[in-house]
């Protein structure tokens, strides 16, 4: 038998360098594997860092690769040994690599495992929809849906929807509300997530989130869903003071039409603040006028 001549996790990982010259990156990489394998290579080794080469070619986003593995034999619910202890359905969901994800679900893996830090699948999924920053480019469409159509799944196959990470305590809705992601809280929301969860991270509410960045699609969806439009975090700030604080008109006028309730100041110490300053005091502070008429009316 012909000793192995590559290390296949490096073969992997150059499958991620300079990937507009290397359209056929993939199929190079899958010919080396197929070397390896012949040469008596395990295809369930581990690496550095605990992970094997599913999880590596998962974790760049490279579902070719992965299907060939898969396909060899590879232990799809291995976990990593060390670091997240994530699977490869954390990654793919991460990746938005729907056909690979649908081929773990069918394997079995666990829809809810947490890692060591708490994010599910479900939440990996909206992590990784989140970090789209350019909308409306080719393709970037459809990887949207690709991870709308994932979270889906997950809770089609018993995902729990407030799932929540360990350190920030954040759900799905949170990063629905502070990535602009309409499609996936429509979603969680018609799966009963809580749209009134407080995260660990200073009480805030995927309604805060949205109100800052003046997400009104987002916004709609939560409050139809019985956000409370008037939820304090743990300083006192409600939506309506996110919006006015960074200068969201029709985010203001959005929650003005939902009843919300303007005399509500923050608590006093809090940063630049030394009373109990309403949403108004923090528009007239920081001279947005638009903000300061529409809460003067």
């Amino acid at each position: 038998m012909t000793k192995s001549t590559t290390d296949p996790f490096q073969a992997i990982a150059s499958a991620d360098l300079h990937p507009a010259a290397m359209a056929n990156s993939e199929a190079k990489v899958i010919t080396l594997l197929k070397k390896d394998l012949a040469a008596g290579c395990d295809i369930n080794t581990v690496d550095k860092f605990g992970g094997n080469l599913l999880i590596a070619a998962c974790d760049i986003g490279k579902p070719k690769i992965a299907k060939f593995l898969i396909d060899q034999g590879i232990n799809v619910a291995y976990q990593e040994s060390t670091g997240f202890k994530r699977t490869a359905l954390h990654y793919a969901a991460r990746e938005g690599l729907g056909t690979i994800v649908q081929l773990l679900v069918d394997r079995g893996l666990d829809v809810n495992a947490p890692g060591s830090n708490g994010f599910t699948p479900l939440l990996m999924a909206c992590d990784g929809a989140g970090k789209i920053d350019v909308r409306g480019l080719p393709g970037i469409t459809q990887l949207l849906k690709s991870y709308t159509k994932i979270v889906e799944l997950f809770l089609a196959k018993g995902a729990t929807p407030n799932a929540a990470s360990f350190e920030k305590g954040h759900t799905g809705l949170h990063y629905c509300g502070d990535k602009n992601l309409p499609a996936i809280a429509k979603v969680l929301l018609e799966h009963q997530a809580n749209p009134n969860v407080r995260a660990k991270e200073a009480g805030i509410s995927a309604l805060h989130f949205a109100a800052r960045h003046g997400f009104i699609e987002v916004m709609v969806l939560l409050l139809s869903h019985g956000a409370n439009v008037n939820a304090k975090d743990d300083y006192g700030f409600t939506p309506l003071h996110e919006a006015a604080d960074s200068n969201q008109p029709e985010a203001v006028k959005l929650l003005l039409a939902h009843q919300a309730d303007r005399s509500i100041g923050v608590d006093p110490g809090f940063s630049i603040y030394t009373k109990k300053e309403t949403a108004l005091d923090m528009a007239k502070h920081r001279n947005f006028s638009a903000i300061v008429q529409l809460l003067s009316s």
